[in-house]
Formats: C-alpha cells, structure tokens, sequence
C-alpha cells in the first residue's frame, strides 16, 4: 500500500467514525448554513456547538477549523480517486499495448512460419 493509501485510509477511518458514525460529532448543515460571529457562513459544526450569539471567540474558531480540515480530507480523497482512476486506465493501456504486441508478435509467427 502507498504512502498515498495509508493518509487515504486514516481519513476515511477519521471521516467514518466522526462525521458518518452513529455517535458522530460533527454536523453537516449544508453549505453556508452555520452561521458565524464574523459573518461568514460555514458547512459543518459540532453536535454541541451553541447558536452564533451564545458562542465564544474559541467555539467560533474550532469551527472554523473543523471546516478547513473537512476541506483538506475532501480534496485528498478527490486526490486519491483521481490518481487511481488514471492509475487504472495506464495499467488498461499497457495491457491492451501488450495485447496488440502479441498479436503482431503472433502474426509474425505465422509468416515466418510459411
């Protein structure tokens, strides 16, 4: 497994057991549904993060965080399945490259052979 898959892996483990878990503790509230104190709307907050006027600098800015960070491990995953799916259609061409060098290599085989 490449270095790749490992960070891969721990996101996903990370993404499953707080974000997509029963006892998960992140909210996903849609895109510019969590309101802030400075005014820009975010995507995700905690399951015990208190409303926009009952929030401290420090809540404010652990969301701010949860948010950048879920916008990291998102475009590492896009990242990932990007490069397989390139990593699949090369391994796809040189097998078709190799087929068609058998069947040269055959035919030459056949030529030689009359």
């Amino acid at each position: 497994m490449s270095d790749l898959d490992d960070i891969s892996s721990k996101i996903r483990n990370i993404l499953e057991t707080y974000y997509g878990g029963e006892e998960s503790i992140i909210c996903d509230n849609g895109q510019s549904n969590v309101y802030m104190v400075n005014g820009n709307p975010r995507q995700f907050d905690f399951v015990d993060s208190n409303e926009v006027s009952q929030r401290t600098d420090i809540e404010d800015d652990k969301i701010r965080f949860l948010n950048d960070v879920m916008e990291i491990f998102f475009d590492v995953q896009r990242y990932v399945s990007i490069t397989d799916s390139i990593e699949i259609l090369r391994n796809e061409s040189e097998m078709e490259d190799n087929s068609e060098e058998n069947v040269v290599d055959t035919m030459m085989e056949d030529m030689s052979i009359s």
